[in-house]
């Protein structure tokens, strides 16, 4: 798999990293990228990211969004994260959990993103009809 330029695949994350990913013009496209490294390299912090970029467009490109660190321990301290995350102690060392109040839940969220795609599909099926 290609790696764009705009995605540096770091260990550690550093903040400009993180920076890099979303000021990234191409982000969007970008996002897909993301996550699929993040799976592809079974990396903690790959993982985390691919869930702050996911959040970060799911959000709009809200400049309220809360930053990559504070979304990480956030994400590390929901119950309803995925465990191998939660439980991973270099992760748990880097992000120290801490909720945040403004964080959905994982389950409420993936409700969401699926509606959204389901009203896309609806939309762009409506738009080849007429």
């Amino acid at each position: 798999m290609d790696h764009p330029a705009a995605i540096p695949v770091l260990a550690p994350l550093t903040s400009t990293a993180v920076k890099t990913i979303t000021r990234s013009a191409r982000l969007e496209a970008d996002i897909g990228t993301v996550v699929g490294l993040a799976h592809e390299r079974g990396d903690g912090q790959m993982q985390l990211l691919g869930q702050f970029a996911s959040s970060l467009l799911g959000d709009k490109w809200d400049p309220a969004h809360p930053s990559f660190d504070r979304f990480c321990r956030g994400l590390m301290a929901e119950p309803g994260a995925p465990a191998h995350l939660r439980n991973d102690p270099e992760l748990r060392r880097l992000y120290p959990p801490k909720r945040l109040r403004e964080l959905m839940p994982v389950n409420m969220a993936a409700a969401l993103d699926l509606t959204e795609m389901r009203l896309a599909a609806k939309a762009k099926a409506a738009n080849r009809t007429s």
